[in-house]
């Protein structure tokens, strides 16, 4: 499987591959699926790192701008509200910028969580289906040996 790039997240295709079960294959499924689980849990340890960083950037940032605007209005010998300030901080371009890569932080934290929901679903599954198949054939000896 491809690796995705991180920035822009992981492709359909890589999705499909890793979240689908070929019928035909399922030792090599079962097999495949933890090293899945482990590099879909490490991406999304790298997206949650991301996610937090950026929000962190974005009440830091946040209050860089609400010092820089206060300043600005007290240099200026002008009196505003509070919420004359907040309006002036939540339309800075910098704090814009920052609630801007906190959100895309948070929906690709989402998107690779939501991947590694669906891999682990898959173990589930192929489990499953594994302990069903096994008792098919268990099924099919006991009554290969009662028709003897």
């Amino acid at each position: 499987m491809a690796k995705p790039n991180p920035t822009a997240g992981p492709s359909r295709r890589d999705v499909k591959e890793v979240t689908t079960i070929e019928p035909a294959a399922l030792q090599e499924e079962f097999v495949r699926t933890p090293g899945d689980i482990a590099y879909w849990a490490e991406q999304y340890s790298v997206a949650l790192e991301a996610q937090l960083t950026a929000e962190a950037d974005r009440k830091r940032i946040r209050e860089e701008v609400l010092l820089q605007v206060r300043q600005l209005l007290e240099n200026s010998g002008e009196k505003a509200t509070e919420k004359v300030v907040a309006a002036m901080v939540e339309t800075n371009a910098t704090y814009l910028a920052a609630v801007s890569a906190d959100i895309k932080a948070d929906v690709q934290k989402n998107r690779v969580g939501g991947i590694l929901d669906a891999v682990k679903s898959k173990r589930d599954i192929l489990i499953s289906l594994g302990a069903h198949i096994r008792h098919s054939e268990e099924l099919h000896v006991l009554r290969s040996r009662r028709d003897r």
